[in-house]
């Protein structure tokens, strides 16, 4: 597996996933770009309303 990208969203609201970082992600994986994707802090904030990235 090799690294290619880091998308965050540093400072912005997790309560709406309307955010460049999330667009650009779901883009990519939509795309097909990606193989895993690696999250490294989820917040509780973020609960119910996280994407489900399995298909």
């Amino acid at each position: 597996m090799e690294l290619v990208d880091v998308i965050e969203d540093a400072g912005k609201s997790g309560k709406d996933l309307n955010r460049e970082g999330v667009k650009e992600l779901m883009d990519s994986i939509k795309g097909r770009q990606v193989n895993a994707v690696i999250v490294y802090k989820l917040d509780p904030s973020q609960g119910r309303s996280s994407i489900p990235l399995t298909s």
